[in-house]
């Protein structure tokens, strides 16, 4: 498995970037990302939106109580 080492450096003058670790091996091959921070976030993920809204019952009871009279309905 890779290791990873993460590191936040600045880019220098005519986009030079420089990273130094003790952790790097002498003559590795390594692949480098560079991710940068442009200061926007990214907007909310569905995942991060479910249930942060007010809901349309007062409490979970309220909800229970509708849910049972609908399936009621069904019979």
């Amino acid at each position: 498995m890779p290791k990873a080492i993460r590191q936040k450096t600045k880019i220098r003058t005519g986009g030079v970037l420089e990273i130094r670790s003790p952790e790097f091996p002498e003559g590795v091959d390594v692949e480098v990302i560079v991710l940068i921070d442009d200061g926007i976030q990214s907007p909310a993920t569905l995942t991060k939106l479910i249930g942060s809204a007010k809901g349309c019952y007062a409490s979970p009871e309220d909800a229970d109580q509708f849910i049972r009279q609908e399936r009621n309905q069904w019979d």
